[in-house]
């Protein structure tokens, strides 16, 4: 008998249910070897999954907390591209490839510690490196992107 899977999305509380089902099937005595193998593989796999699980979870919360914060700092970034050219591209570069799983720290908020974060220093690090752009193409290029204003 083959250990049936959850379909796909399933939910943490799902997940760890079948962890507990297959955590008491192993403690049962005179388990085949070939059936205790089986269950320990996808004991594995459902505790793989209840990380992926946990993971997507703090991530949509992440997303659902620091929009506003992400939006108008990015709105922010781009007043500053337009206005100050490269000195502003690291800022455009925090917010828009901050990681989502992380608590988001602003940049322009007062009392913010946004152009003192780790991730901040690690992006500067990256543009003396060369790995990021920083020329007026590159804040060209990203000014393109940008949809500008609609006229009222």
């Amino acid at each position: 008998m083959a250990i049936q899977s959850l379909p796909s999305g399933a939910g943490a509380s799902k997940i760890r249910k079948r962890i507990r089902d297959l955590q008491r099937l192993l403690r049962k005595p005179g388990l085949s070897a070939t059936k205790k193998v089986e269950t320990e593989r996808a004991l594995a796999s459902f505790e793989q999954d209840l990380e992926k699980v946990k993971t997507r979870n703090v991530e949509k919360k992440n997303a659902q907390k620091y929009h506003m914060v992400r939006f108008f700092d990015k709105k922010k970034a781009i007043r500053r591209l337009k206005h100050d050219g490269q000195e502003a591209l690291a800022d455009w570069y925090y917010v828009t490839t901050f990681p989502i799983s992380e608590k988001y720290s602003a940049l322009y908020a007062e009392g913010a510690a946004g152009h003192g974060h780790a991730y901040y220093q690690a992006i500067l690090a990256r543009i003396e490196s060369g790995e990021l752009e920083k020329s007026p193409e590159a804040v060209a290029k990203i000014l393109n992107k940008i949809k500008p204003k609609k006229a009222s």
